[in-house]
């Protein structure tokens, strides 16, 4: 039950993964929340074993999780991530995803490559990353991400200075002025910028001071980001892996509708509620190989 663009990507990766293993009914929601409510309701009374549900919005997760435990069919939301205060209402609601915390560690060390193979990328030939951190609008994911970042350049091998962080403002003409501020302020100093969000990553994709930085490391895999990274404009992102997504889903799904404990899958999962898929890493050494393997991004 996709509620997003987003959502329709991985619910045909599941649908394709899936075909011949498992009786799989998609709905698509359009976008329209009392539409997705009473798919759900039909879907309970379907006789469904497993629902997966990519909310049109977060909040409405509660009731979800209410209905299904009344008709005892275990949940497991994707895409918009549910409130903790939700997903604990009972024990067979799940969300499948990718940490951002792990996507924030996860761009910090393709940065931390990138820069180790580009001598050019040092520009004042001290041994020291010089970076600057965009962040998303507040919201948990972006915190998060940012907090993954952080915590990676701090680790040991990565001698790095933070030269500044910022939220943007909305809008691609909010990231463009706060890079231009960064490229104004910092001069040669700043060797490095990392987008703590997908939405930031395409702000700064059309920004003059971009073209004049060695490193620049988007967060998802849109077709603008994509082909950003093919032209050398952009020099890598993280994305979440729809394939190894839809594999997830269907061992998490096939495991619930047996009524087995999803631990044994030998996929991550924390708080025996999240399970966490692990980033992709793309730069232009990987782009085809990778995107060949998960089915391609999101060409928007």
């Amino acid at each position: 039950m996709p509620g997003a663009a987003g959502g329709l990507e991985l619910s045909s990766a599941i649908q394709t993964l899936g075909h011949g293993k498992a009786v799989i009914q998609a709905r698509d929601a359009q976008g329209l929340r009392p539409g997705q409510a009473e798919q759900l309701d039909a879907a309970l009374k379907s006789g469904s074993q497993v629902i997966l549900v990519s909310c049109v919005d977060p909040a409405d997760a509660g009731s979800y999780i209410e209905k299904a435990k009344a008709a005892k069919v275990p949940l497991v939301f994707f895409g918009a991530r549910p409130a903790a205060a939700d997903l604990v209402k009972w024990d067979k609601a799940y969300y499948l995803g990718t940490s951002p915390t792990e996507k924030g560690r996860a761009q910090a060390e393709l940065a931390a490559d990138l820069w180790s193979r580009r001598p050019d990328a040092d520009r004042n030939k001290d041994g020291i990353m010089q970076f600057a951190v965009i962040r998303g609008q507040p919201n948990p994911e972006s915190t998060e991400m940012t907090q993954g970042i952080f915590a990676s350049m701090a680790g040991p091998g990565k001698p790095s200075q933070r030269l500044a962080d910022a939220v943007a403002d909305p809008g691609q003409e909010g990231t463009k002025k706060l890079l231009a501020s960064w490229t104004g302020r910092f001069g040669q100093s700043l060797e490095l910028v990392l987008c703590a969000g997908d939405e930031v990553s395409l702000g700064v994709l059309p920004a003059p001071g971009a073209k004049g930085l060695p490193l620049v490391l988007a967060s998802g895999r849109s077709g603008a980001v994509l082909s950003a990274i093919a032209s050398g404009e952009v020099q890598g992102t993280v994305a979440e892996d729809t394939g190894g997504l839809a594999k997830a889903a269907l061992d998490l799904g096939s495991s619930l509708a047996r009524s087995s404990s999803p631990q044994g899958l030998g996929w991550t999962i924390s708080d025996n509620k999240y399970l966490w898929v692990p980033p992709l890493r793309l730069s232009k050494d990987n782009l085809e190989e990778a995107l060949g393997k998960t089915g391609g991004g999101d060409r928007r």
